[in-house]
């Protein structure tokens, strides 16, 4: 993992992925939404999906900032990549929105 500005670089199977926040974070309850886009860095896959961190995850802070963000939905993708890559391309695909996913959950 490595930070790029407001993105992240991740390495997976599948080669090297930039991850940035697509929006603004939304609070919502006591968690934040997230909307996380990824692209492969040769740019031939692009997917998006929204992450859900919950107010346990955000250690008393308001709203983090955004590089911690990443660093964050970063931990928590990485070692299950390829079935988060699956759910929000066929999410994408075949339902026409975004894949959606509590961070606690992975």
């Amino acid at each position: 993992m490595e930070r790029a500005g407001e993105a992240l670089n991740l390495r997976t199977g599948r080669g090297a992925y930039r991850m940035r926040l697509a929006g603004d974070p939304e609070r919502i309850g006591s968690g934040l939404w997230l909307t996380v886009s990824l692209e492969r860095a040769d740019g031939v896959e692009r997917f998006a999906l929204r992450c859900l961190i919950g107010q346990e995850e955000m250690i008393g802070e308001a709203v983090p900032p955004p590089a911690r963000l990443l660093e964050r939905v970063a931990a928590k993708l990485q070692g299950q990549f390829e079935q988060v890559r699956e759910a929000a391309l066929r999410a994408a695909r075949a339902e026409h929105r975004l894949w959606e996913v509590r961070l606690d959950a992975l």
